[in-house]
């Protein structure tokens, strides 16, 4: 890997019972930005790349707690405008014609902003989680469900995920992520993911093309799909289902979802119900008062 991203740096392995991870408080994807003088800058539970970039920017360049200082020497902002889409301008823009889990095979389906797993937020909310999980049927087995691209548009990022139990590393599957080439500020997020080819950073990918199966077997596993939008403002999450077409969505409609409302907490109803989190990107000590499913007929 080293070879292949042209990593100049040096890069250390953990040992096989991962003691370093275990050490520094272990969560699913976790990531420490650690300073010269070997204090912890920042801790994600979660690795937001962007939230990231900011962190390390701030602490080379000396800004603290966002405020730029006038006489610095910053470097320019190597993103053009096309590369961010302005929602509180634009609204949301409805371009994802394609369901990227076969619907038949769910049953039921998570909030966005829901109190289910662990806190996915953004920089402007915290403490729960900004995606959607898709719960298959009783009856199916995940594995055998097909997830595919929502969009056209080339692959951004493809990682391995992991899980802790009793401190012991288990493989999760493939986070796969899709940047739009009709919207480049819109990524795709997708989980757990079985893929059925070598996709790589760069590929292109059509709306419909075939990533893989849902990773795991057994009955009733869970798929999960976030949307990351680069605005003027910073990155933000949003809601799948807020991008849909109305031709995509009266698939919903015709399973029983009223209005694409109904699948989204808002803001205000979120904070109005707190949710309990030890650290970002941490499980949710309980899931709040709100019901955070919508089951489909």
């Amino acid at each position: 890997m080293v070879e292949q991203l042209g990593v100049s740096v040096p890069v250390l392995i953990d040992e096989m019972d991962n003691p370093i991870w275990c050490t520094y408080d272990p969560a699913p994807n976790i990531v420490y930005f650690i300073g010269k003088d070997g204090m912890i800058i920042e801790k994600q539970g979660w690795y937001e790349p962007e939230l990231m970039k900011e962190e390390i920017h701030d602490y080379l360049f000396g800004v603290d707690d966002g405020q730029y200082d006038e006489e610095a020497d910053y470097p320019e902002d190597e993103s053009s405008d096309d590369e961010t889409y302005d929602l509180e301008v634009n609204g949301y823009s409805r371009f994802v014609n394609v369901n990227y889990i076969h619907l038949m095979a769910i049953d039921v389906i998570s909030k966005f902003r829901s109190g289910v797993g662990h806190d996915y937020s953004d920089s402007f909310e915290t403490c729960r989680s900004m995606k959607h999980y898709f719960g298959c049927r009783r009856n199916v087995d995940p594995s055998t469900v097909e997830v595919v691209s929502p969009v056209g548009g080339y692959i951004s990022n493809v990682f391995g995920e992991y899980m802790i139990d009793d401190d012991e590393k288990i493989w999760e599957g493939i986070q796969i992520w899709v940047t739009s080439d009709e919207y480049p500020a819109f990524t795709f997020r997708i989980f757990h993911v079985e893929l059925a080819a070598d996709w790589a950073v760069g590929d292109e990918v059509s709306a419909g093309d075939l990533f893989g199966v849902r990773f795991g077997p057994g009955p009733g596993g869970m798929s999960d799909i976030a949307v990351m939008v680069k605005t003027p403002q910073g990155e933000r999450k949003v809601s799948y289902f807020d991008l849909m077409t109305d031709t995509l969505f009266e698939k919903y409609k015709a399973r029983g979802v009223q209005s694409r409302q109904e699948m989204i907490f808002t803001e205000e109803e979120r904070d109005a119900d707190p949710l309990n989190c030890v650290d970002k990107g941490s499980f949710f000590l309980d899931g709040g008062n709100l019901e955070n499913w919508v089951n489909l007929n």
